[in-house]
């Protein structure tokens, strides 16, 4: 009944929406199917890259409470998630207004605060989004005046 095929999975993501509810009820299933969660894990990194903006948080949320849960159970999905970790929260966070950049940095705090992930891993997310955060105010900056020169 609740065997896993990348199908279900696809139509399960189509369907899933920022809402706890939505969440959990997805990511209890996938913890189901951890047998797959090397292929899941790389669909999800797929989709974060191609979904609307409005719905990377939800794959982040995700991700997230796959990730809390698994930790508790040494599952491998943490495993799975941390080479592509940066570059997804990198990702997210360079599309993101700055509510949903609020929320990236929440979401890392309290994986700070729970050791979901290690310390080098989250110290590298953080050095990515500074590294853009500045490169984005800088070039964002104009000069107050400026001077023409005139030959």
């Amino acid at each position: 009944m609740n065997e896993y095929s990348k199908e279900k999975f696809l139509q399960k993501l189509r369907t899933l929406t920022d809402t706890q509810q939505s969440v959990s009820m997805l990511s209890r299933w996938l913890l189901t199917c951890r047998e797959n969660h090397s292929e899941i894990v790389e669909i999800w990194w797929a989709e974060v890259q191609k979904a609307h903006v409005s719905k990377k948080m939800a794959l982040l949320n995700l991700c997230n409470d796959i990730s809390q849960i698994s930790r508790r159970k040494n599952d491998e999905y943490i495993k799975d998630f941390i080479p592509i970790l940066p570059e997804a929260i990198s990702h997210v966070y360079r599309h993101a207004n700055s509510s949903i950049q609020r929320k990236i940095l929440r979401l890392l705090s309290i994986w700070e605060e729970r050791q979901v992930f290690p310390k080098h891993v989250l110290a590298n997310i953080h050095a990515i989004i500074k590294s853009k955060r500045s490169v984005s105010s800088s070039s964002s900056r104009l000069p107050k005046k400026v001077y023409v020169l005139i030959i």
